[in-house]
């Protein structure tokens, strides 16, 4: 419970000199303060102490929990393979038949032959045609593999036709293969083919291209960039004369996977959903086999791949406006219930919408913010939004834990001498020092992944001194 007396006694502590705060910390503590500890750091120390005793502390749980974060990890002792030498003799049985290979000087003898590596001698084999084009180019010349041997059955030279592109068409030459056999073949090798959740020669990863316009109407494009070896990517307002607002720039992973949470949401909205989709005049069963669809189709678009998702989106969503406030899902009624009538088993749910497309708006309460020094905005769904984990941030709060608890015990007499120890800048040092002061339930909130969206590691470390008093740093920290 908030006591002001007690708040202002902590924010007096600030006016203590060295001797005196070291005096406050023999009297919580019972023992000296290391010798070369820093004023900053008695502060902050005999404040979180006399808030613990006063507030409860951090639980042990969570201690051991951002202690094994930072405990170095065991590494497993393996069996040091001895050198191949000249005279050696390899022996492997491998799917019923034995290979035998004998180590020379220029490396490795099977079967009478001579090989540099036995990386030649695994990929020895039927080989695809090796090809070299006018440009320079070279394909081919690998291994024979299922797909291949697919794609070689799948000509339809074999029935006499030639293709074009996509199209078929009849050929000048005689078929050696009789069609029945030729789509015998083929529903063969459709049956054995695997069967994958996205198309690879798809780029389906931009699930709402073509969908976005902001608040000022504008088309948004897709955009990407790289940084370090990663690839970002990004919605961004097109560039269109006379515009009234500033251009918009929306991380795509965040913004897609809101617009998937609020059709999902919607989906799962009970009477909304029937209201919406005129099936409130309907009988019981009818609205019951509706909301049970739903269900299933919203569990489809929250687990599929890209390409599922953009796929639904795609037949229900005729677009989307994103706006400060909300983000407005254009929905289609007939797409819907078309998707609808196909998740049944019966395949048929009741009358479809008539008169044509119909389309109404779905509204989705977000909040934009900025973070860090960067001039983008990142999107939180207000409602049900998933954990988000920030995996440097956790990190930084468990190495000041960590640090802290090497200076308190007098292994390192000085925070200079503790970055000696770690291999770290000094200034890095006392900026990570101060999150082991931070209060209880801040930690435990970015263990959890509830942090404000708008609170990343390295605006942590650079807000300078961190406020002494808990009620204070969650003011100052959004929480």
């Amino acid at each position: 419970m908030f006591d002001p007396s007690f708040e202002n006694e902590i924010r007096c502590l600030s006016a203590l000199d060295r001797r005196e705060l070291c005096d406050r910390w023999e009297a919580l503590m019972g023992t000296a303060p290391p010798k070369g500890i820093a004023q900053c750091l008695l502060l902050h120390s005999i404040a979180y102490e006399m808030q613990a005793k006063r507030y409860g502390g951090i639980k042990p749980v969570v201690r051991n929990q951002l202690l094994q974060l930072v405990a170095p990890k065991s590494q497993k002792c393996s069996r040091k393979v001895p050198p191949l030498r000249p005279g050696n003799r390899l022996v492997r049985e491998w799917n019923g038949k034995t290979y035998v290979l004998d180590v020379i000087d220029e490396g490795f003898e099977w079967e009478g032959a001579r090989y540099g590596s036995l990386s030649v001698i695994a990929r020895r084999g039927l080989k695809s045609k090796y090809r070299v084009f006018e440009n320079g180019r070279c394909v081919g010349g690998k291994p024979i593999s299922p797909g291949h041997i697919y794609k070689i059955l799948s000509n339809v030279v074999y029935l006499g036709d030639v293709r074009h592109k996509q199209n078929i068409y009849p050929g000048e030459h005689e078929g050696i293969v009789d069609r029945k056999t030729w789509e015998a073949a083929q529903n063969q090798l459709l049956k054995n083919s695997v069967k994958r959740r996205c198309n690879r020669n798809v780029d389906a990863s931009n699930i709402l291209a073509g969908l976005l316009r902001d608040d000022s109407g504008r088309k948004m494009i897709v955009k990407q960039s790289n940084r370090r070896g990663r690839r970002y990517r990004y919605y961004v307002s097109d560039d269109v004369p006379g515009a009234q607002s500033g251009k918009w720039r929306l991380p795509a992973k965040t913004i897609e996977a809101v617009c998937i949470r609020g059709l999902g949401g919607f989906l799962d909205s009970g009477p909304l959903i029937i209201e919406r989709l005129g099936y409130r005049e309907k009988p019981p069963d009818r609205q019951q086999e509706l909301l049970r669809a739903a269900s299933r189709l919203a569990k489809r678009i929250a687990n599929g791949g890209s390409a599922a998702q953009r796929k639904i989106i795609l037949k229900t969503v005729d677009g989307i406006e994103v706006r400060r406030g909300s983000i407005t899902l254009r929905i289609k009624r007939d797409g819907l219930l078309q998707l609808l009538c196909k998740d049944l088993q019966g395949g048929k749910i009741g009358e479809r919408a008539g008169g044509g497309v119909s389309i109404f708006p779905y509204d989705i309460s977000v909040s934009l913010k900025k973070r860090g020094v960067e001039k983008k905005f990142i999107i939180t769904d207000d409602r049900n939004a998933p954990a988000s984990f920030d995996a440097p941030l956790i990190a930084a709060v468990a190495k000041g834990h960590k640090w802290f608890a090497v200076l308190r015990s007098g292994k390192a007499e000085s925070v200079t001498k503790l970055a000696a120890r770690c291999g770290v800048e000094r200034t890095e040092v006392g900026r990570i020092l101060q999150l082991a002061f931070l209060a209880p339930d801040i930690v435990e909130a970015i263990l959890a992944g509830r942090q404000p969206i708008e609170l990343p590691a390295t605006h942590l470390r650079r807000m300078g001194d961190l406020p002494i008093s808990w009620e204070e740093q969650r003011r100052a920290l959004g929480f």
